[in-house]
Order: structure tokens, then sequence, then C-alpha cells
């Protein structure tokens, strides 16, 4: 289980803070877009996943798809979008 630090940009797990970029659309065609925060380790899908997880959008209910990761200053940083509606 990740340490989880609770603050007003996101959660946090050990890794990576999961940061809502936006929402569009309505019911069941609405998009999350994602973006984690800066990591000195590279970013797994699970990492991802998880930060998704602890900020409130469990991926079984939200789903995960389109993650990235690519190499940034500082590290790495990840972007993933889900559904903003659970279904």
């Amino acid at each position: 289980m990740s340490a989880e630090i609770q603050n007003d940009s996101g959660v946090q797990t050990q890794k990576i803070r999961a940061v809502m970029q936006k929402k569009t659309g309505i019911g069941v065609s609405s998009r999350i877009y994602w973006e984690s925060t800066v990591s000195p380790e590279k970013i797994t899908y699970d990492d991802a996943y998880q930060a998704q997880a602890d900020a409130g959008y469990h991926p079984l209910g939200y789903d995960f798809f389109d993650f990235h990761c690519q190499e940034v200053e500082g590290g790495y940083k990840a972007t993933w979008n889900c559904s903003a509606s659970c279904d």
C-alpha cells in the first residue's frame, strides 16, 4: 500500500501525484485528462494506475487508457486519460 499525502492539488503516492488537467464532454463520452508530477524514476503504467485510484477515480470504474511516459527536465512525467463517468 502506498503512503498518501492529501493536499489541495492532488493525491500523492510514493512515486507520483496524479493531477487532473481537464474534463471534457458529458455522460459516457466524457473524459478526464491526467498528468503526473515529475519523478526521478521512470513512471510505470502501474504507478499511474495507482495514482488515479488514490485520486478517487479507480480504474475499475472509470477505466484507464492512453498512458504515456516521457523524459522531461528533472526526470519523467506521465499522461493518461480515463472516463469522467463511472459505469
